[in-house]
Formats: C-alpha cells, sequence, structure tokens
C-alpha cells in the first residue's frame, strides 16, 4: 500500500467536512459556533483521553464522599482511577462534606462545617457553604471585594484554609489595602471541587453571590476545562428538565445543539460532543456578560496541573476563548509553578493539585496582578513589594 500524498491527506479532510456539514441543519451552516463545532467533531479524543476523563470523574467522587476511609478503595487516597461506568451518574454523593441538590449543580458543600480530612487537613465552611469565613453584608465602606469562582485548586484541596491561593492573596492585599489608607481587601471563595465550569457559576449564582456588592469576579480555571460541562450534562440531563435545559450558561447553546429532554446518556454524548467547545464559550460568554451588566469587572485566570503537561496552543486556545468572550483581565499562570520539579510543588505524584509551597507561587502571581485594583496605590507599592513579584515572576 502507497504512503498517503498530501493531496491524499487534503481529500480526506475535505471528505470529512462534507460530511460534517451534511448531518448539521441548514439553518445551522452560518451559526457563528460552527468551527467550535468542527473543531470538537475532529479534535483527537481516543481512548487515552477517555480514560484520563474516567480517572478525573472517579477522583472527585472518591475525594468527595468520605473522608478518610478511601484509601482502601481502587489503591488509596487521592488515587484518580475511576471505575464508574459512562452509562450511570457520577454522583458525588454520601460523603461528609458535599449534599445533594436536585439542580444542574447535582451537589454543594456542606454548610457549617468544622472537621480534618486527608491526614488531618482542617475543611470548614460557612453558613453560606463556602470553604471561607463569613463576610459582612452590607460590604463595609471602602473595602474592594472580589469572588473566586473556581475548582478543587480554588478550593484549596488538600491544604489548609489559611495555605490556599486564596486566602494567602486575600490576607496580603487586605495588609496592603490598609497600609495606604484603604478600608480593606476581601476575596470571597465560591470555588466547588469537581464542578465543572457552568457548574461553579450556577452555584454562585444559587448562592447568591451577586449580594456581596461585589467589584470584581475571578474565574479561575484548568487546561482541564474543555468538555468539563459536556461530560457532565450528559449524565445530568437525562436526569430530566430541571437537571440544565433551564440554566442560563447553557440554555443556548443546548437548544443550538437540539438536545430535548427525554434522551438518555449515550443519545446526549453523542449530541452533545462536538459542541464541547460551543458549550464551554457559552458558558464563558454568559460571565463576562452578567459581570459587565453590572458593573463588575471580570478576571479569569488560567492555573496549572502540577505536572499536567500542556502545550502552549491548548493554553492559547483557553486564554483567546476568553478573552473573545469578554472578560476584561485574562491572565495565564500557568507557567507559575515549575513543569521541571512537579513533585516539589504537588499534593503527591499520583495528585496534580498544588501543595502549600505551590498555591504560595499562584498567590504571589495573582497578588502582583490584582495588587491596582486592590490598593490603587501605583508606584510606591510596587517598589514596596517588588521582591515579592520579582519572585512569583521568576517561575513564569
Amino acid at each position: 500500500m502507497r504512503p498517503l500524498t498530501l493531496v491524499d491527506r487534503l481529500s480526506v479532510a475535505a471528505a470529512l467536512g462534507l460530511a460534517l456539514l451534511a448531518v448539521l441543519p441548514t439553518e445551522q451552516w452560518t451559526s457563528a459556533s460552527l468551527v467550535l463545532r468542527f473543531k470538537g467533531a475532529v479534535r483527537n479524543d481516543g481512548p487515552n483521553q477517555i480514560d484520563l476523563e474516567q480517572r478525573e470523574r472517579g477522583y472527585y467522587e472518591k475525594v468527595l464522599e468520605v473522608h478518610r476511609g478511601l484509601d482502601r478503595i481502587d489503591g488509596g487516597w487521592g488515587d484518580p482511577i475511576g471505575t464508574e461506568s459512562e452509562n450511570q451518574p457520577q454522583p458525588f454523593r454520601h460523603g461528609g462534606l458535599v449534599q445533594d441538590v436536585a439542580d444542574v449543580r447535582d451537589y454543594v458543600l456542606k454548610p457549617n462545617l468544622d472537621t480534618r480530612y486527608w491526614d488531618g487537613v482542617r475543611w470548614s465552611t460557612n453558613a453560606r457553604g463556602m470553604r471561607d469565613r463569613e463576610y459582612a453584608i452590607p460590604k463595609p465602606p471602602g473595602v474592594t471585594r472580589y469572588a473566586l469562582v473556581g475548582d478543587s485548586i480554588g478550593c484549596g484541596w488538600g491544604v489548609d484554609q489559611s495555605e490556599s491561593f486564596e486566602a494567602i492573596t486575600e490576607a496580603q492585599l487586605d495588609r496592603e489595602a490598609r497600609a495606604f489608607g484603604r478600608g480593606g481587601f476581601e476575596l470571597l471563595n465560591h470555588s466547588v471541587p469537581g464542578h465543572a465550569p457552568g457548574q461553579r457559576w450556577a452555584d454562585f449564582l444559587a448562592n447568591d453571590g451577586w449580594r456581596d456588592e461585589l467589584d470584581g469576579v475571578i474565574v479561575q480555571a484548568t487546561p482541564a476545562e474543555v468538555g468539563w460541562d459536556e461530560r457532565r450534562l450528559r449524565v445530568l440531563l437525562a436526569r430530566g428538565p430541571g437537571f440544565g435545559f433551564d440554566a442560563p450558561m447553557y440554555a443556548e447553546t443546548l437548544a443550538q445543539a437540539g438536545a430535548r429532554p427525554g434522551d438518555r446518556v449515550d443519545g446526549y454524548r453523542r449530541r452533545l460532543e462536538p459542541w464541547r467547545w460551543a458549550i464551554l464559550e457559552g458558558v464563558y460568554r454568559h460571565i463576562a456578560q452578567e459581570c459587565r451588566a453590572r458593573g463588575v469587572r471580570s478576571w479569569y485566570i488560567l492555573v496549572p496541573r502540577v505536572g499536567k503537561t500542556t502545550t502552549p496552543s491548548q493554553r492559547r486556545e483557553l486564554l483567546s476563548l476568553a478573552a473573545r468572550c469578554g472578560f476584561d483581565e485574562v491572565h495565564d499562570l500557568t507557567g507559575v509553578i515549575p513543569e521541571s520539579d512537579p513533585a516539589r510543588y504537588a499534593l503527591s505524584p499520583r495528585d496534580y493539585h498544588p501543595n502549600a509551597l505551590g498555591h504560595r507561587l499562584l498567590a504571589e502571581a495573582l497578588i502582583a496582578r490584582l495588587r491596582p485594583a486592590a490598593t490603587s496605590a501605583g508606584t510606591a507599592s510596587a517598589f514596596r513589594w517588588g521582591f515579592s513579584n520579582r519572585r512569583a515572576e521568576l517561575h513564569q
């Protein structure tokens, strides 16, 4: 058999493109999401990628369901190997840290907890089910207040709350703001482990995040964002209309994809997989537009999963998408934690979550970028805290 020539390969690509158009409704050929859907349809999604997705879902199911007893399951706590079936719901239920909800979020963090998990790490939540302290409403005079909407890294999984990049950032910028005559700085942590991007925003809205009188919202993401919503939706939608069809960050894209109530998990998977980029775009656009409508500055920060290699093109795609969707600030923090020595910065060789040192590096980088908003102190502040800034930049 002769090797394929360039002409052969171009012919195959053209045939694939025509085949894609043939199965799409004619009225959608000119949709603004067509390029994103084509990318989702032809992107390599072979067995290795599927294995990684299953492992990640299994990881979260285990670490959230029970505290310490999971060291007897599948090789130990933190082992990201999952055994759940694609056709079964991923419930994240029956554990000490979360509770079920009958909507697209699936589960939320239990409020008013103060306990220990995984080698004695303290886990506490406030009355609103946030892994954070209580905050005054209305906002105190002169305080700059931001919200963090993220995943398990934003939540500080595996480290004490005071060691998370959110807590470090808040404490440092609060000190600086007060030193320059401001009322202080607060960073409210709305992050939820295991939630897809749209679920995180749904939790922020359900938790009445806007009542906090915010000056800014920081969306924390990782290179694993693409496809996360689609993988969760294929299971949630099969439960009924109240599990995603009415969610404002999903509704438009689901309608464009032709998803309707009454299908099964496999059916939703076939329907939604080509739309994974478009679904994420819909989530990002919704967040940025809602922030803009309220006069709140929107931030997007891309952080690394320690030891998980990503290509520059993968990072550029996500950062470019966030910028196109209208975020006011888009920052790449994936280079903050050195890739050359992941064991030094990860919780364990099998766990990509940053340890306390990794969180410290993330905090230094975020502090440098948030400082003008928190202090409005100009060059004097930059000079005073320049050593910390320089150290963070050296790791990028």
